[in-house]
């Protein structure tokens, strides 16, 4: 009777141990690229709300810097930059920024809060 304990204490503990070795040894995903504050103000730089379609076409340095941000997964940079240059106008980001990624045909997948 004794026997069958120790065998099936050993067997639980030998599970255990493969399956926290199993857990361990999971790789973690990289951490995602944050831009950095210089592309950030340089896309402050580019965004004239009120001359948009003059500043915004495919090719322009600043389609270029959006595109590098939108890459980065950098939803909150540009939402920043886009809500500090419209503080106090009713409008909605999504919009804005549908109309920026339109110009500069960029993909449109970001939304801000």
């Amino acid at each position: 009777m004794g026997s069958k304990s120790i065998v099936s204490v050993t067997l639980f503990l030998s599970l255990n141990l493969s399956l926290f070795s199993l857990v361990s040894s999971n790789i973690l995903a990289p951490a995602p690229l944050t831009p950095s504050p210089l592309e950030c103000s340089k896309l402050d730089l580019c965004l004239n709300i009120l001359n948009l379609g003059e500043k915004l076409h495919t090719g322009n340095e600043c389609c270029s810097i959006l595109g590098g941000l939108v890459e980065a997964n950098a939803t909150l940079c540009i939402c920043d930059q886009v809500r500090t240059r419209i503080i106090g106008i009713p409008i909605t980001l999504d919009i804005v920024l549908e109309l920026i990624a339109d110009l500069c045909q960029q993909d449109k997948t970001f939304i801000c809060n």
